[in-house]
């Protein structure tokens, strides 16, 4: 993780050598998520890891779900919903949203959206195709 965020994206590195500029699982104020909700990306029903860590994110609202996988049809009510499981990467339709709502990302954040686009979609290649034009045009 340190080679991503660190060496291609560029963020500094705290004293641990963790992105001093990113939020971790441990960073999270329980409370606060709970009166703001979540944003539910990358899989569309909270990872049950994710609950163990922090059993309070159990009594959070999903207001949103940005997904690629297979819609579960959990968290309808969601105020944004977006599940596309033609794209190959969900950080895709994170950058679309930042593009389509005119949201300045640092340089840094969108390095590492780029990154994960290529991990995602193991580098647009062509065998097992895990993308889709989207993905490039996002990409590019």
């Amino acid at each position: 993780a340190k080679a991503l965020f660190v060496d291609m994206a560029g963020f500094e590195a705290d004293s641990k050598g963790a992105p001093a500029d990113l939020l971790f699982l441990d960073d999270i104020d329980a409370a606060e998520m709970k009166a703001s909700g979540l944003v539910i990306t990358d899989h569309n029903e909270p990872a049950d890891s994710l609950l163990s860590a922090i059993p309070a994110l159990r009594e959070a609202p999903v207001i949103g779900v940005v997904d690629h996988h297979a819609d579960k049809q959990l968290f309808s009510d969601a105020r944004l919903r977006i599940v596309d499981e033609s794209c190959g990467s969900a950080t895709t339709l994170v950058a679309e949203l930042s593009l389509e709502h005119d949201i300045a990302l640092p340089d840094k954040l969108v390095k590492l959206l780029l990154c994960v686009i290529l991990l995602d979609t193991r580098n647009f290649r062509l065998e097992g195709k895990r993308h889709s034009e989207r993905d490039v045009k996002t990409h590019t």
